[in-house]
Order: C-alpha cells, then structure tokens, then sequence
C-alpha cells in the first residue's frame, strides 16, 4: 500500500509542472483511479482475512470441545 501511495504522489508531482500533455494528465488519472480501487479492495481483503481467522479459530475451538464430550447415551422411546 505504501510503494502505491508513494507511486501516485511521484505522478501527482509530474503533473504539476505546466506543460504537461493531455495524454499525461489522463495517464495520471489512471494511475489514481486504479490505486483507489486498490486501496478499497485491499481493505475488503483484510477484512476478509479476519474472517477467515475467526472462523478457523472457532472451527478449532468447536472441534476440541467435541473430541472432550462424552458420547451421550442412546435414549429409546419404549
């Protein structure tokens, strides 16, 4: 995330000086579209990946305490 940002500021900065051509204008605004869609898409990923987590945790956790259970004993309606 970090070499992104620090990508659209040096494209940012060249966009700066007067002169610049159209075709660079739309290129830099290219460059920020897509590192917008990146960052939003990288929070949806981490977010996901502390899902993913929690679920393995609970799965362990569940797994554990029905290896611990004593089978219950088999109830016959007379």
């Amino acid at each position: 995330m970090e070499d992104t940002l620090k990508l659209l500021i040096g494209a940012l900065k060249a966009v700066k000086p007067s002169g610049v051509d159209k075709v660079e204008v739309q290129r830099v605004q290219v460059n920020a579209t897509l590192t917008k869609i990146y960052k939003e898409m990288l929070v949806d990923y981490m977010n996901y990946r502390l899902i993913e987590n929690r679920l393995i945790e609970l799965e362990a956790k569940y797994s554990a305490r029905g290896k611990n259970r004593r089978p219950s004993p088999n109830v016959t309606a007379a």
